[in-house]
């Protein structure tokens, strides 16, 4: 979740980020350790799993007041449980044949870490996860690469530009991800602008859900009016 005039994160932000990098780590760990049964538990993910991995304590007046004990904790999500969760659910059940996954704006890269995590234990044979933000790789970010590299067969991409610019379209053209997030930019320029919204319905994957492939998360928030009406019109093409 970044807006346009955001393009640089302050350094202190940076720092408190780089203190709890440590927790990517233990975040990873949670996710893998959990049961089939657990992954498709709704009530159990809202309530219990995502508040327990932390979530984000800026833009507070979007957020609702009973989730204050987990702002500013661990991966700073930045999305309401109760809408993360379902999701979260429905990736268990599909997220096999996915390969490639994609996240426009993954800020800090709490939710980048855990989508990413979440289809590798739910049956995605992933061997691409790009990240793209503005702003460059913060620690979250940095950490997770690092343990990804750790890993054969994993590819990690990070692309600190808009997600309008050549150097995106050229990546999305070479790589074609077949799961794309997006949450980036809310204003309806840019995000009428994003390479996900222009690819041909071929390189997303095909299921069961209604759009397939492509997510964008934060349509509920007051300051998404952007991507509200993206994803609107994209339905209506496709």
């Amino acid at each position: 979740m970044l807006n346009v005039q955001q393009v640089q994160a302050p350094d202190d932000r940076y720092q408190r980020f780089a203190d709890l990098a440590p927790f990517v780590r233990d975040a990873i760990s949670s996710i893998a350790a959990l049961s089939p049964a657990q992954r498709l538990d709704v009530k159990f993910l809202e309530r219990e799993f995502i508040p327990g991995l932390g979530l984000n304590d800026e833009l507070l007046h979007e957020q609702p007041p009973e989730l204050a004990p987990s702002f500013g904790k661990g991966l700073h999500l930045w999305q309401y449980p109760n809408q993360l969760a379902p999701y979260l659910a429905w990736l268990a059940r599909n997220a096999s044949g996915i390969s490639s996954y994609m996240e426009i704006g993954c800020r800090w890269g709490g939710m980048f870490i855990l989508i990413a995590e979440w289809l590798r234990h739910s049956g995605a044979d992933l061997k691409t996860v790009i990240a793209l933000d503005p702003i460059a790789p913060t620690p979250f970010i940095a950490t997770y690469f690092e343990l990804l590299q750790e890993q054969a067969g994993i590819e990690p991409v990070y692309l600190q530009a808009y997600s309008t610019s050549p150097l995106v379209g050229a990546h999305v053209d070479r790589l074609k991800p077949d799961f794309v997030f997006i949450d980036g930019d809310h204003s309806l320029r840019r995000a009428a602008g994003s390479p996900a919204g222009a690819l041909p319905r071929q390189h997303y994957r095909t299921s069961r859900h209604p759009l397939p492939g492509l997510s964008g998360y934060d349509a509920a928030l007051e300051s998404a009016e952007g991507i509200r009406s993206t994803w609107l019109r994209w339905v209506r093409i496709h």
